[in-house]
């Protein structure tokens, strides 16, 4: 896998967040992480997290399947 022009220690990190906000272990973000990973880091009730989780994968979900790949989380933050 490419590591986006990365240094090897940034790859690390965003792969072990990404890993950790994985909470089922699929390998990608569904909207139900996404919403808890929204409510975690903002404190937002979960019907406005379900707001900005809906933003965030339209921004970051390139091949619209509905989920974040690895690779979709390494290009949008890239």
């Amino acid at each position: 896998m490419a590591k986006k022009g990365l240094m090897s220690e940034e790859f690390d990190e965003m792969a072990a967040d990404f890993d950790e906000m994985d909470a089922d272990g699929s390998g990608y973000l569904e909207m139900e992480e996404i919403v808890k990973i929204v409510m975690k880091q903002t404190g937002v009730s979960e019907e406005e997290a379900k707001g900005h989780a809906t933003s965030q994968l339209a921004m970051m979900d390139v091949d619209g399947d509905g989920k974040i790949t690895f690779n979709e989380y390494l290009d949008a933050l890239c």
